[in-house]
């Protein structure tokens, strides 16, 4: 029997915001980058040159284009294609809000917290609800293709959750969120 292809994944967090410099929850907001963001897209750019991706799907918030916009540079041949999937969490209530916000932020990814936490914003089985389908579609779609995912650090939780598996404490900051600027790699078979 013939071995599935593998898909790889370049999960981009978008460059540094005023709001993440802040530690304001953004969310939903459509803040765009800053000074030192846009210098961590250009760099994230130029560390990615060599890869040969398929396609580039970016979040539709400023931010995330921004920083695909300076990939898509090198890789013009790419395709380019927003992907509502892969926006950040709806905070709700949080958004604007600095990080120690009462229930503070970090019971927003906790299981156990998140129901007491989370007001009039997505919880954690909504996001995964949009974002798994969307990553079980690309790794059939595009099997034996590399594909560059830019989104968010809440979006990042999700997308590691769906490669690694769910923290077994619940608390999805068990996961490091990938820094702004950064990447992380995954490979999945269909």
């Amino acid at each position: 029997m013939a071995r599935n292809k593998m898909t790889k994944f370049y999960i981009v967090r978008h460059g540094q915001t005023d709001y993440n410099k802040a530690l304001k929850l953004q969310g939903r907001l459509d803040i765009p980058l800053n000074k030192a963001g846009m210098e961590q897209a250009k760099k994230m750019a130029e560390n990615l040159a060599d890869v040969n991706f398929d396609t580039i799907f970016y979040s539709p918030l400023i931010r995330a284009k921004q920083t695909a916009d300076e990939i898509f540079k090198y890789h013009p041949a790419s395709k380019y294609e927003e992907a509502p999937a892969i926006i950040e969490r709806d905070f709700g209530d949080y958004e604007g809000k600095t990080g120690d916000v009462n229930p503070p932020y970090y019971g927003l990814w906790d299981r156990k917290l998140e129901q007491q936490a989370v007001r009039n914003g997505e919880t954690i089985d909504d996001m995964e609800k949009r974002v798994f389908p969307f990553l079980d579609e690309l790794t059939k779609k595009y099997q034996g293709k590399t594909i560059c995912l830019v989104c968010h650090g809440g979006t990042g939780l999700i997308i590691r959750e769906y490669f690694e598996g769910a923290p077994k404490s619940g608390n999805m900051l068990d996961f490091t969120p990938i820094p702004n600027g950064e990447a992380l790699i995954f490979e999945k078979e269909a």
